[in-house]
């Protein structure tokens, strides 16, 4: 019976990790909420950066912003759940295990078509695997200009 157990466990280990590509958003969620339950599994991050000043851009034009970490535990680190605080931003990050002494990234792409004019500051909220403190708050800021004729005005 421990055998049985033994090659279940193993061949759906392999199975998952094969087919890593093709798993749901669903699962993936699933599997990571079993990681941060897991609290013998947690590890560290630092964020190279968590505060990103993205210029200006006029209406209409989009900025990319990045936000870098490395996973400076012993384990390995996960990113369980990653969520922007407006419609306006839409977020990709690095998925699966960062493995330690590693690096990933956190990408947002504003909207200025969905924002107001004048100075943005948004935030990003990042749900992790991480001794203390599991949940990371990252910001950017940036100015969106009226599109004018050269004129910046803000409403």
């Amino acid at each position: 019976m421990k055998r049985i157990i033994l090659f279940f466990t193993i061949f759906t280990t392999v199975f998952f990790a094969a087919c890593r590509g093709n798993i749901t958003q669903e699962a993936e969620h699933k599997m990571n909420q079993d990681v941060i339950k897991n609290v013998q599994k947690y590890t560290t991050i630092e964020w190279v950066d968590s505060l990103v000043n993205f210029g200006t851009i006029k209406m209409g034009e989009k900025a990319r912003v990045h936000f870098r970490f490395k996973n400076t535990g012993e384990n390995p680190l996960y990113l369980v759940d990653v969520q922007a605080g407006c419609g306006c931003t839409v977020v990709d990050y690095t998925r699966g295990a960062i493995p330690p002494k590693r690096e990933g990234v956190v990408t947002a792409e504003f909207d200025s078509n969905r924002s107001d004019v004048g100075d943005i500051r948004k935030s990003i909220t990042v749900h992790t695997n991480t001794k203390g403190n599991a949940m990371h708050q990252l910001v950017f800021t940036g100015e969106v200009w009226c599109c004018g004729s050269g004129d910046n005005v803000f409403y």
